[in-house]
């Protein structure tokens, strides 16, 4: 719970919209790639309690990571004009990767921090500061 909790704080520290800080909250509930997800929480429940767009940005979240290697990753830049929801997402991923860089080992986080530093450094200044300079912080003060 303290990850997840975390990683909703780091999103309210880069002053995200609140649909966004609780998607951050709830971004494992239905799993991930690297977590199974047991709660066996309805959509329709979590909608209720944190909010139709929270909930929303929730799901693609779990869905991005599950199928995100494709064209997502090689061309954030283009997928995220067609998608807007993919910035929050991206937000939900780098806080959620920060928040774990100082809990967990290195080899443990694999390619991810490479992944999120190729997404900071294409979208850049659409990025609020505090997130571009976090990764690299975490991982220097490890």
């Amino acid at each position: 719970m303290d990850h997840l909790r975390g990683t909703h704080d780091i999103l309210s520290e880069w002053e995200q919209d609140e649909a966004t800080c609780l998607a951050g909250l709830c971004h494992s509930v239905y799993g991930t790639r690297t977590y199974r997800s047991e709660l066996g929480i309805a959509r329709s429940d979590l909608r209720e309690v944190v909010g139709a767009d929270a909930e929303a940005l929730t799901w693609r979240f779990r869905m991005i990571h599950l199928y995100e290697r494709a064209a997502v990753v090689r061309q954030p830049a283009l997928i995220c004009t067609l998608c807007p929801a993919l910035r929050a997402i991206y937000l939900i991923g780098l806080a959620n990767l920060v928040e774990q860089a100082g809990h967990v080992s290195t080899r443990k986080l694999g390619s991810a921090p490479e992944r999120y530093r190729s997404i900071v450094r294409t979208f850049g200044p659409e990025f609020p500061s505090a997130a571009r300079d976090a990764l690299p912080t975490a991982l220097r003060d490890r």
